[in-house]
């Protein structure tokens, strides 16, 4: 058994309003919990809500002391996934839960283009000359544990880093770091099937779970939705 968890704050509730529809299709035993900021409403069918104090100006900093903070059920498995997602199939973890606490999705696509280092005038002059596969192999669309002490953890790791870090990548620096740190801990299922892009508008049959990443994709998810879920 599941329990669906994701991170939502603001008043555009299109994109999480359609992942959790696709949810509860696909996935028709599992529970749906959102995580939020002190005045963003909950979504519509969901389980539940969980709020928490926080600077949005640092998201990914905030998402992972959500993740961190918020109690999980211990009997079922856990995922976390961002709004801009759609579940097409029934997800089953469970093989990879009995020898790992944490499980990851692994970057395939762009893996070797080439780090934008002036991204947001971010000025990440460290990964200069760095591939996205290299910098950032694993991708923080997609986490799966079955216990909080890796999401614990994790956020911990996140005080080390710089404050840009804190808005965009550092979820990704911390994975990868985790990861590293704890191999015997930590599996690992494919960008291909648990978050595929669906690039040049094709999807591929295998993928389980579609991602929507960018401003173009995520007006193609209304139509991808459509599709799969109002025939």
């Amino acid at each position: 058994m599941n329990d669906f968890y994701f991170f939502h704050i603001g008043d555009d509730i299109d994109l999480p309003k359609m992942m959790v529809n696709s949810i509860r299709i696909t996935n028709k035993n599992s529970r749906i919990f959102q995580l939020t900021d002190t005045t963003t409403k909950q979504i519509p069918i969901t389980d539940g809500c969980y709020r928490f104090k926080g600077n949005s100006s640092s998201i990914m900093k905030f998402r992972m002391e959500a993740y961190a903070q918020t109690t999980l059920n211990k009997s079922r498995y856990s995922i976390f996934l961002d709004t801009d997602m759609l579940v097409l199939k029934e997800i089953k973890l469970n093989r990879l839960f009995e020898k790992s606490d944490l499980i990851l999705c692994e970057r395939e696509f762009n893996k070797n283009e080439l780090v934008n280092i002036d991204f947001d005038n971010m000025k990440m002059k460290e990964y200069e000359g760095k591939l996205m596969g290299e910098a950032w192999p694993y991708l923080g669309c997609f986490i799966g544990v079955n216990n909080s002490k890796s999401l614990i953890t994790m956020n911990q790791m996140y005080e080390e880093l710089k404050k840009k870090y804190k808005r965009w990548y550092g979820d990704q620096i911390i994975l990868k770091k985790f990861a590293s740190e704890n191999p015997s801990k930590t599996s690992f299922v494919a960008e291909t099937e648990y978050a595929y892009i669906p690039l040049n508008n094709r999807i591929s049959k295998e993928a389980k779970i579609i991602h929507f990443k960018g401003k173009r994709l995520k007006s193609y998810m209304k139509t991808c939705y459509k599709y799969f879920f109002e025939k």
